[in-house]
């Protein structure tokens, strides 16, 4: 994605136990060694402020001269309680700058609701979070798998956002170009109208209905204006 400006990398290759350099232009926000969530940027047009990085959680602010709004980075590992990284969510969305937020990552969750798969006890709690954080899925539940191997499939990197942030409109593609990993790369356009089918949202009682690349999943921003503006 060439004209990518931002992107959340979950569970990046990391030999010994550090992150390979970028190239020029690009900026890493993620701990020093052994970090499973990262976000990269490429000469963003705003200004970036990092408000927490952890191993499993990384977010940003982000400042451009009418918007702003907050960029989220998440890894679960697959094996550990859930509950953990979803209190660091938490955590960042109540100290929010902005009330205009993203998260994207590998959260090792199933849910029908974002996937052609039963839902599993991460998804079902990963869901009730989503709807009591006012977070909207923006997968879209008839996609490719987010995550392939020749024994199994499934639909485990999300997108989530608030409403406002996708009240302009959004495009969310998963691709199916090489990323020598079994994630695949998923794509996310904020301002664009969705694809006819696609990208619809649904939100009864006026709630939220609840319904990557790297070596694990990501979501890539196209640079686009877009914009909740400033309250």
């Amino acid at each position: 994605m060439p004209d990518a400006r931002l992107a959340a990398v979950s569970d990046p290759y990391r030999r010994s136990g550090r992150v390979p350099a970028l190239p020029q232009d690009y900026t890493s926000y993620s701990i020093a060694d052994d970090s499973s969530a990262m976000i990269v940027t490429r000469k963003p047009p705003f200004d970036v402020c990092p408000l927490l990085v952890s191993k499993n959680v990384v977010a940003i602010y982000c400042e451009g001269p009418t918007f702003t709004f907050i960029f989220v980075s998440m890894y679960a590992p697959p094996h550990s309680p859930l509950e953990n990284v979803l209190e660091e969510l938490t955590n960042v969305l109540s100290l929010s700058r902005s009330p205009h937020v993203i998260v994207a990552g590998d959260f090792n969750s199933k849910h029908r609701l974002w996937g052609q798969v039963e839902s599993d006890e991460h998804g079902l709690l990963l869901a009730q979070i989503a709807l009591a954080q006012r977070l909207l899925p923006l997968n879209d539940a008839e996609s490719l798998p987010t995550y392939e191997t020749p024994y199994t499939a499934s639909w485990i990197d999300l997108t989530l956002a608030k409403p406002s942030v996708v009240s302009t409109a959004f495009r969310w593609t998963v691709h199916d170009d090489t990323t020598y990993s079994e994630h695949r790369l998923v794509e996310v356009r904020i301002g664009l109208p969705p694809e006819p089918g696609r990208g619809e949202l649904a939100m009864p009682n006026e709630n939220c209905c609840v319904h990557f690349r790297g070596t694990a999943g990501s979501v890539g921003l196209r640079a686009r204006p877009w914009g909740p503006r400033m309250p």
